[in-house]
């Protein structure tokens, strides 16, 4: 059976916007007013010596559509190259920054 490395990044993905999700979202509109809402989102490094980069370059868009629909985020996607992400998260005045990678996990990525 052969793995689509395409599939376990969205695995990761789908994950990481749970938890990120949890972290934005709050069932209670007094309390969210102490968590920011706004996120900018670095492009993901690939970690593996495969070629992977068409997955990897749609990482960022995945999260940050996710992001906005489940927990009504502002997501300010940072362009590759240029400035370092935190200077370039701190110019546009966005509180969090995420930042990923893409590794080898035995068969799949992660």
């Amino acid at each position: 059976m052969r793995t689509h490395p395409g599939r376990h990044a969205a695995c990761a993905v789908l994950g990481a916007v749970l938890l990120l999700s949890c972290v934005l979202a709050s069932p209670d509109p007094a309390s969210a007013a102490g968590y920011p809402r706004r996120i900018a989102i670095a492009p993901f490094a690939s970690l593996t010596k495969e070629d992977i980069g068409g997955t990897v370059s749609v990482l960022p868009r995945l999260l940050a559509s996710r992001l906005m629909a489940l927990a009504g985020a502002d997501v300010v996607l940072l362009p590759a190259g240029g400035k370092a992400p935190e200077e370039a998260a701190r110019e546009a005045k966005v509180p969090l920054l995420l930042q990923g990678t893409v590794s080898k996990l035995g068969k799949g990525y992660s």
